[in-house]
C-alpha cells in the first residue's frame, strides 16, 4: 500500500536531475500519494508526446487548486525538456520511463526525512 506524502536512456537521466529539485519544492505543496503522481506523470508525458502545446496544458494545470497547480506546472516542465518522439515504441518508453522516474522520486522523498 502506497503512504501518503507531502508533496513537497538521456532522457531519464534529465527527469532524474530535475525531479532532485523539483520534488524537495513542490512535496511540500500538497498531499497525493505516489500512485496518484505515477498516473499525472504518465497523462503529462502522454499528452506532451501527442503534440499537446505546453501553453495548453498550463491553462488545464491552472484550473486546478493551486497545491495540485503547482505540482502539475512543475511536471509539465519536466515532460517539456524530453523531445517528442514519432514511433509507438518510443512513446511508449518516453511515457514509461517518465512514470517510473516520478513514481521512484515520489517513494525517495516518502523515505527523506522531514527536516
Amino acid at each position: 500500500m502506497f503512504n501518503r506524502i507531502k508533496i513537497g536512456t538521456l532522457s531519464a537521466l534529465a527527469v532524474g536531475s530535475l525531479l532532485a529539485t523539483t520534488h524537495e519544492r513542490v512535496f511540500a505543496a500538497a498531499e497525493v500519494d505516489c500512485e496518484t503522481f505515477e498516473k499525472m506523470a504518465g497523462m503529462t508525458m502522454t499528452l506532451r508526446q501527442l503534440g499537446r502545446p505546453m501553453s495548453d496544458m498550463y491553462r488545464t494545470a491552472n484550473e486546478q487548486p493551486p497545491q495540485i497547480a503547482a505540482i502539475g506546472k512543475e511536471m509539465i516542465d519536466n515532460a517539456f525538456e524530453i523531445p517528442r518522439y514519432s514511433s509507438d515504441d518510443q512513446i511508449k518508453q518516453a511515457v514509461t520511463e517518465f512514470r517510473n522516474e516520478h513514481f521512484k522520486a515520489c517513494l525517495k522523498a516518502e523515505r527523506t526525512p522531514k527536516q
